[in-house]
Formats: structure tokens, C-alpha cells, sequence
């Protein structure tokens, strides 16, 4: 008989540097849910530390990189760019879309300058 408790689901995965530490962002699709955790020894897997879960985050299309203070970029559906503030655990707008999210999602190796936190209304 089929376990049903054993799902082969997606998961999109994302390495990238956060505050001195790998870090790898896990994003599950079905659930809209992404999972941070950082890598506390390099060779030891058990290592692994869940920092955040960030659910219903449906919008959001995929990660591109993590400022200097901690702040996670996104790439939204809409192709406008977010960040996810590491510190009060929201999202906050950056009011860049279309081709300018482009070339910032190109640029991105590993870290980004840190960027104004503004909602642009």
C-alpha cells in the first residue's frame, strides 16, 4: 500500500550569504510558505538552524538575494522587487518593478547594498 505521509512536493531552493552565515531559503509552492535557516558549521549537518517560517507569501515569486543588515529581497508575480525585514518579520514594497527588478535580480551575488525600507504608496 502507498504511505501517504511521504510527499515528493516541489521545493525551490535558494543559497545565499545572511549576516556572515550560508543560508538557505526553501520555498514550497503548494503552501506559499518559505523556510530560512542558516548553516552554523560548514560539514556539519546537523548544524542547520530554522531562523524563520514565512507563510502566504503567494505573491512572491522567488528569492535573489539578502542585504547587509539581513534584509531578504523577493521577486514578486508581478515582477516588482520586496525585502523581508529579518528584524520586524515584514514585508515592505521597494517600488521597483518590470525591468529595473530584472536588473537587480541580475546583479545579485549573494548581497545587495542596503536598501530604504519604504512602502511606496
Amino acid at each position: 500500500m502507498p504511505d501517504d505521509s511521504f510527499d515528493l512536493g516541489l521545493v525551490a531552493s535558494h543559497l545565499l550569504m545572511l549576516n556572515g552565515y550560508i543560508a538557505l531559503i526553501s520555498y514550497y509552492g503548494e503552501t506559499a510558505t518559505f523556510y530560512i535557516s542558516i548553516l552554523g558549521e560548514i560539514g556539519v549537518k546537523e548544524s542547520w538552524t530554522k531562523l524563520f517560517i514565512v507563510g502566504s507569501m503567494s505573491i512572491v515569486e522567488r528569492p535573489i538575494g539578502a542585504g547587509k543588515k539581513g534584509n531578504i529581497l523577493f521577486m514578486t508575480k508581478d515582477e516588482e522587487l520586496v525585502c523581508f525585514d529579518l528584524g520586524t518579520q515584514k514585508i515592505v514594497k521597494l517600488g521597483t518593478e518590470g525591468d529595473m527588478c530584472q536588473m537587480v535580480s541580475a546583479i545579485v551575488d549573494g548581497h545587495v547594498p542596503n536598501l530604504p525600507l519604504q512602502s511606496k504608496n
